[in-house]
């Protein structure tokens, strides 16, 4: 950071590149420690029959996706050490090579789907093979996605790009956490206050705790028990309004929690959408990772797959988000923000919806005749879901487009900046 005096500009302490340091470091030591950790459960388990049985593909999978989550920390830590110690930074994040890799890997990257069904199906060296095509399967989406929608456009120096994917990656996902954590223990609290006041609804959910405790623990005896409340409207409305809903609200406001840190910085349209970008690609690969190293076998690749999907969800509403955030604090632009933030909760709670329905499929075929409305679509889900897949594609494009033609000719008089806006000085990182 500069700090202005009378006589000049003088550098000071670099706050934030010493809380993006501290950040990142906690960040990798934990997610190698932690991936120490489990692959030391995955050998015990192994060699002990003492232990409870585990699966060591799971294992390995979250072993793996810890460990490339904490080398993704890396280029933090590094940048932000060279710019404590006033070194100069390097000028390009990517480089030649990573104009043209993004391209490579749409190619690939239904290879490497087929490739990981089949060693989740068809070999017993999955816990060996599968890892490191679970990467490439995961980090390809989000590679792509990111690189699609920042293609042309100014994204500011190497620090920020990682900064505000690391943040992405582990503020904003422990922000939402807690913040959903909070809505649930306050839907929780009120309902226990309801069923308090309903002699006969305490009872029935009594006899329900009987019920699964002596039911056999499998997830088809648990949900032929909780079948006739989830089918009940009231139950499904409120799952609904909280998935669809609330989740949205919550996430969209936090996942570009790094770039209301730059507010100060007066970040142009182009900047702030990079940055939205940046900042819901790092909340998507921390999702992915997790969800993805999870279910193995038969449904590894299609969880992969939808992954994809999400991952556009994330990357698309949150690079909508930062744009609409620098237009306000650049130009005052607060209704735009406001819309653009409704928008982009609309896209996501339809999203979650449209999943929801194809989530809950197996309960159409279980359900009695009178269904309730909300059930009746996941015939056409499928369907709904691809259309909003190619709607928001369409719309990372070409906010893209629009964003590279408003960009300045390089060889035009650069015009004056609004008061505040003026270049920061030199040293500056962020």
């Amino acid at each position: 950071m500069i700090q202005k005096h009378a006589g000049g500009a003088q550098p000071g302490t670099p706050w934030v590149s010493i809380g993006l340091f501290i950040l990142s470091g906690l960040s990798l030591a934990g997610s190698w420690g932690t991936a120490f950790l489990i692959t030391g459960t995955g050998l015990l388990s192994a060699g002990s029959s003492s232990l409870v049985s585990v699966d060591p593909t799971s294992l390995a999978l979250q072993a793996a996706g810890l460990a490339f989550s904490g080398a993704l920390f890396l280029p933090t830590l590094y940048l932000s050490l060279r710019n404590i110690l006033g070194k100069p930074m390097p000028g390009s994040v990517t480089g030649r090579l990573g104009k043209r890799l993004p391209w490579v890997l749409i190619l690939i990257w239904p290879l490497v789907l087929l490739a990981g069904h089949w060693v989740a199906t068809r070999t017993d060296l999955s816990w060996l093979l599968l890892p490191p095509i679970y990467l490439l399967a995961v980090g390809v989406p989000v590679w792509i996605l990111l690189d699609i929608g920042r293609r042309g456009l100014p994204g500011g120096p190497p620090q920020r790009f990682w900064g505000l994917f690391s943040v992405g990656m582990v503020v904003s996902p422990g922000l939402v956490l807690v913040a959903e954590l909070l809505v649930f223990a306050a839907v929780g609290i009120g309902f226990a206050v309801w069923a308090a006041s309903r002699p006969d609804i305490a009872d029935e959910l009594n006899r329900l705790v009987q019920r699964l405790l002596l039911s056999s623990g499998t997830p088809e005896s648990l949900l032929r028990q909780l079948l006739p409340y989830l089918l009940r409207p009231g139950v499904l409305y409120l799952i609904l309004a909280i998935i669809s809903g609330i989740t949205p609200l919550i996430e969209e406001a936090l996942k570009p929690v790094g770039l209301w840190l730059l507010a100060r910085r007066r970040l142009t349209p182009a900047e702030g959408f990079v940055g939205g970008l940046l900042s819901g690609a790092g909340f998507a690969m921390f999702e992915s990772l997790g969800n993805a190293a999870v279910f193995t076998g038969d449904g590894w690749a299609g969880v992969t797959l939808g992954r994809a999907g999400t991952d556009l969800i994330h990357i698309t509403a949150s690079g909508l988000v930062g744009w609409a955030l620098a237009s306000a604090w650049r130009e005052r632009r607060y209704l735009r923000l406001g819309a653009t933030y409704l928008i982009a909760v609309f896209l996501h709670g339809l999203w979650n919806m449209i999943s929801l329905s194809m989530g809950i499929s197996p309960l159409v075929r279980m359900a009695p005749e009178n269904l309730p409305p909300i059930l009746r679509s996941t015939v056409a889900a499928p369907v709904a879901l691809a259309v909003l897949i190619v709607i928001l594609l369409v719309m990372l494009v070409g906010a893209n487009a629009r964003l590279r033609r408003a960009q300045p000719d390089p060889g035009s008089p650069v015009s004056p900046l609004p008061p505040g806006d003026e270049p920061h000085p030199a040293g500056e990182s962020i």
